[in-house]
């Protein structure tokens, strides 16, 4: 719990900066669970065109929660703005997967993209009101 005082004492910018990072690596890992349960082959992670997919594809997904409001939203109450922005970022990471994947040489299963979209919508949507559940609690 101390852990969890020391993050909500963090300044709004900082807070930011962790929402960021955390979403990140909740991107990344529902895009490599999208492509595991799709192909079931941990030699995936070997492929450098899904690595160079995703290294394209986070960033800009991130730019586009930010620009939804993602980030501005006060997430101690879930809202319908954030929820709405949790919900076009997603579509909108997944079609940045769809088109980054067909222009590069990323030969990716017609199915994981929307089993991203499924792990990328429980992931970053289940994290806030878990986050706003553990803040009225500390």
């Amino acid at each position: 719990m101390e852990f969890l005082q020391c993050l909500f004492r963090l300044k709004r910018g900082h807070k930011r900066v962790v929402s960021v990072v955390v979403d990140s690596v909740f991107l990344c890992f529902a895009f490599w669970a999208a492509l595991f349960v799709r192909v079931d082959d941990i030699n995936v992670l070997t492929n450098g065109a899904y690595w160079a997919l995703l290294i394209a594809v986070v960033p800009l997904s991130i730019v586009g929660f930010a620009k939804l409001g993602l980030y501005r939203a006060v997430l101690r109450y879930m809202g319908l703005q954030a929820l709405t922005a949790i919900l076009l970022g997603v579509v909108a990471s997944t079609i940045a997967l769809v088109i980054v994947a067909y222009y590069s040489e990323a030969q990716l299963p017609r199915t994981v993209p929307i089993i991203y979209a499924a792990f990328s919508l429980v992931f970053v949507g289940g994290l806030v009101p878990w986050f706003a559940h553990l803040r009225a609690q500390v």
